[in-house]
């Protein structure tokens, strides 16, 4: 049986409006005691056997009144048998497990002076998303089941729950339910939040022979596809879609992996690319597969971790355009930009025509598309070639651009 401290105190304060009234003056009333407001957006992922619960905190009580008298929230799972009878709020809490009690920061009064070196509040405030997991264990998969009431009909016979390796996607599947309540400083419950089931269908297999290659610009992942079933419909990959998450996991051990998928929407084929943001730095990543069961969707455990830390071993593009132009004391270059972000300039190579050996006229890399050579004979005839350098240890040098000659005056 549910504690009295549980019961829906607005709901009296509502009965006692009604009453009728007896035309005198009676004592003050108790000054109101402001209940939570219900937790509106609890959500839920199956990640392999982990069900992975985030909701806001409510920031408002019931009465729509600020902030909200809160002190914690206390999150419910239990597994109902289908055949039986959905419980009642008593029912479900009295046979329920608490998966998590979250603390809720109070807020600070207006004039409430803050010490300069407070130390910091790890729990959440009034209006912060917060998240919670529950490990999926077998005694978690067996089901509760709630007779129907005396009177009422018979229970139909129980619907034996899906075993791993058998078809997924049958009806009368068991799933566990979960709903959260808020408590106020002073015991007053919230009202429940609405109940989410999660499904208990076996995840799906990890993808398999995952691998990591980059070039310049990305990284690019390729694992393997997904096996063809000759005896699956159209209409069942339709209504079951498979696909895949991929998921940045940590260079470094003991932090936690990314929650979010880098995709926006489920992966289809076997293969994705990240972009590459920065050489020398160790990038890992692992992929989920999922399947989406009519508006739910199950993912796998997380495949084997693949890391590199790329190089830049990736030279500038040839500078293109060079042209050259004689004038009096000297010969005048000029080509095009490059675009490469890590550009570090450019190289100006000469040699007299018609095939003397290219010797470096600028022994460091100069940042200008111009270059004027003085260091000329009246008459001679140069060729002329720029390549460009980046900033990487060692430098990366480009092929050479096209050759011009031309001859000083």
């Amino acid at each position: 049986m549910i504690p009295l401290r549980r019961l829906p105190v607005i709901s009296l304060v509502a009965l006692a409006a009604l009453a009728p009234g007896c035309g005198k003056k009676g004592p003050p009333l108790p000054p109101l005691r402001p209940v939570p407001a219900a937790v509106e957006t609890l959500t839920a992922r199956r990640l392999g056997d982990t069900v992975r619960l985030e909701f806001a905190i409510p920031d408002k009580n019931l009465d729509g009144s600020r902030p909200v008298d809160l002190t914690r929230i206390e999150v419910y799972g239990l597994t109902v048998d289908p055949s039986g009878r959905q419980p009642d709020l008593d029912e479900f809490l009295e046979k329920a497990v608490v998966v998590a009690t979250i603390d809720v920061r109070p807020p600070l009064a207006a004039d409430a002076p803050v010490p300069a070196e407070a130390p910091a509040d790890p729990r959440p405030a009034q209006g912060a998303t917060v998240s919670v997991e529950e490990r999926l264990t077998p005694e978690m998969r067996a089901p509760v089941t709630f007779d129907l009431r005396p009177g009422a009909a018979a229970v139909p016979a129980p619907t034996a729950m899906v075993e791993p390796g058998e078809r997924r996607g049958a009806t009368g599947e068991s799933a566990r339910t979960y709903l959260a309540l808020g408590v106020s400083g002073r015991n007053r419950w919230s009202p429940p939040s609405a109940r989410l089931d999660v499904t208990l269908q076996p995840a799906p297999d990890p993808p398999a022979g995952l691998k990591l290659t980059y070039a310049e610009t990305a990284f690019s992942l390729a694992w393997d596809p997904l096996p063809p079933d000759p005896w699956m419909p159209v209409w069942w990959l339709m209504k079951y879609l498979p696909g895949f998450n991929v998921y940045e996991m940590p260079g470094e051990a003991g932090k936690p992996p990314a929650v979010q998928p880098l995709n926006a929407k489920p992966q289809l084929d076997s293969t994705f690319e990240v972009p590459l943001t920065a050489f020398d730095v160790r990038r890992c990543f692992a992929v989920r597969a999922l399947e989406t069961i009519g508006e739910r969707t199950i993912e796998s455990e997380l495949s084997p971790a693949v890391c590199a830390t790329p190089v830049d071993t990736f030279a500038p593009a040839a500078p293109a355009g060079l042209a050259a132009v004689s004038g009096p004391g000297g010969i005048n270059l000029i080509w095009n930009a490059n675009t490469e972000p890590d550009l570090a300039g450019y190289l100006v190579l000469r040699g007299a025509a018609p095939g003397e050996t290219l010797r470096a006229m600028t022994p460091l890399p100069i940042r200008e598309t111009t270059y004027r050579d003085t260091d000329v004979r009246p008459g001679a005839r140069y060729v002329y070639v720029v390549v460009a350098v980046d900033g990487a240890t060692p430098p990366n040098i480009s092929a050479q651009s096209a050759r011009v000659e031309e001859t000083a005056r």
